[in-house]
């Protein structure tokens, strides 16, 4: 006992050891406002190019936005603010204590892990630990899982990996079976979905001989992606537990780091929604497909194009199920895909199902929910290459920063992963 006491303090001490570089934000401040107008919107937008701020969520005329602002600057912001007549509200006066307390409920849960009492899939885990999690699929699973390697390293040299999941043959002895194509964790603080996508991953393999789960892994191939960003969330865990982008480095001068990867695909690349400033959270990069966490997917995808009937990216947070385009507005464009009904009746029946606990999901694209528009996004560059596939962006739990946002609390994984794994046998009931 003594010495799982000794390990439990061994691991605690790295905890703090790991956090100890990590960039504060003592004293932050959540503002939370919402645009009225064109003219406001512009205000809120200039605010990330004058100021030390993050916007947990882009500003929208359709959503409040919610702005992490430094002690030094949040005067001049709200002075800003006032004068636009906008009103800002505060969230939070501290944001370092909630990342503070998630840190503690994270060592909590490692010390009960070590000391024998299971908590399942109700704890983040490091993008060592997910590597090891798939790995330990492969190994339990050898007739239903393959871990492989994707081509492309990212920029501190990681290896990223991918899964093949589900039987050789389907239950008329074909092997060709259609594919659902899943990749998750794109944007490095959106912790949630990778958690959430073990919980279903692991679900699927252990009841693979339940009547319910059986012909998820029978009758189709899951190609998924848990980590398309391992730079940007081993980041999080490191350095800035908000990092969003993934590890491009431009210049020390600049204080440039990073490319949004889901601005990076190349379909109306860099046109709406984007910034050409590489200190912007929305950098699209320098070219289509620059970056080597789109180029994997890229290849990835084209590999199983022929028998792709689902694309699925799995971001958080907002309780949302986008469908393409997410480039288009009224004003812009009139443009819909050709499947767009198929879409709507799909992703009707996945919000229902995502309602499993009682939490409510809007289906819809970027713009009719949230009256923004976005263009180099995974979801429009997967059915522009493959007209006619289901392609949908989960926005996983929370609705908003009050009930969690980013740091949404571990004890949400499971009944998140319940959501998705519901919306997801819907999904292929209906296909």
């Amino acid at each position: 006992m003594r010495r799982v006491h000794a390990l439990a303090g061994l691991l605690l001490v790295a905890m703090v050891t790991t956090s100890a570089g990590m960039k504060s934000y003592l004293g932050h401040h959540v503002l939370s406002a919402q645009a009225m107008s064109e003219e406001q919107l512009q205000v809120l937008q200039n605010l990330e190019h004058q100021f030390d701020v993050l916007f947990l969520r882009e500003p929208t005329p359709r959503l409040s936005t919610d702005i992490v602002v430094s002690p030094e600057d949040l005067n001049q912001v709200m002075t800003i603010m006032r004068e636009a007549g906008m009103a800002a509200s505060i969230l939070c006066s501290d944001l370092q204590s909630h990342i503070d307390r998630e840190r503690a409920e994270i060592a909590f849960s490692r010390r009960k892990r070590i000391m024998g009492s299971s908590m399942d899939y109700s704890v983040y885990r490091t993008i060592d630990e997910v590597n090891a999690v798939m790995k330990g699929w492969e190994n339990s699973y050898p007739q239903l899982v393959k871990m492989k390697a994707l081509e492309h390293k990212t920029h501190e040299s990681r290896t990223v990996y991918y899964l093949e999941i589900g039987t050789a043959l389907d239950s008329n002895g074909n092997s060709n079976k259609p594919v659902i194509f899943v990749e998750s964790l794109t944007h490095a603080r959106e912790w949630i979905t990778t958690a959430s996508l073990i919980y279903v991953i692991d679900t699927l393999l252990k009841n693979f001989h339940n009547t319910k789960f059986e012909s998820a892994l029978t009758d189709f191939t899951w190609v998924v992606i848990p980590v398309v960003n391992p730079d940007g969330y081993d980041f999080t865990w490191t350095q800035n537990r908000f990092w969003r982008k993934n590890l491009r480095f431009y210049s020390s001068q600049r204080h440039c780091l990073g490319v949004d990867v889901n601005r990076n695909y190349d379909i109306k690349f860099g046109t709406v929604g984007v910034s050409p400033n590489c200190t912007s959270d929305i950098h699209h990069g320098l070219s289509p497909f620059s970056e080597p966490e789109t180029q994997n997917v890229r290849d990835l995808f084209l590999q199983f194009k022929a028998r792709i009937v689902s694309f699925l990216s799995v971001h958080a947070f907002s309780q949302l199920l986008l469908h393409p385009w997410s480039y288009t507005t009224p004003n812009t464009s009139t443009e819909v895909p050709d499947n767009l009904q198929q879409l709507k009746i799909m992703g009707n029946k996945m919000i229902q199902a995502l309602a499993y606990n009682g939490k409510l999901y809007r289906m819809g694209t970027a713009y009719d929910l949230v009256g923004y528009a976005a263009s180099g996004g995974s979801i429009d560059w997967a059915l522009a290459e493959k007209p006619g596939i289901y392609s949908y962006c989960f926005e996983l739990r929370p609705q908003s920063f009050w009930q969690g946002g980013f740091m949404i609390p571990a004890t949400e994984i499971i009944p998140t992963g319940q959501e998705l794994l519901n919306s997801l046998m819907t999904m292929i009931q209906n296909l």
